[in-house]
């Protein structure tokens, strides 16, 4: 092989490379960006206690 084409080769391994990392780093940013704005379901609001008669 002449030298132009493994340095094609190896360009495009590296091009490669560098778009799966970062669609790799871009998933792992919308997945932490999704946890953090989701918030739990909110526990039921608790009944307060009925006031005591007046004597």
């Amino acid at each position: 092989m002449s030298n132009k084409l493994l340095l094609g080769l190896l360009l495009t391994i590296l091009v490669f490379i560098t778009v799966m990392l970062g669609t790799a780093r871009f998933y792992v940013m919308e997945g932490k960006f999704k946890q953090e704005h989701t918030s739990p379901p909110a526990p039921p609001a608790v009944p307060e206690a009925p006031a005591a008669p007046a004597l």
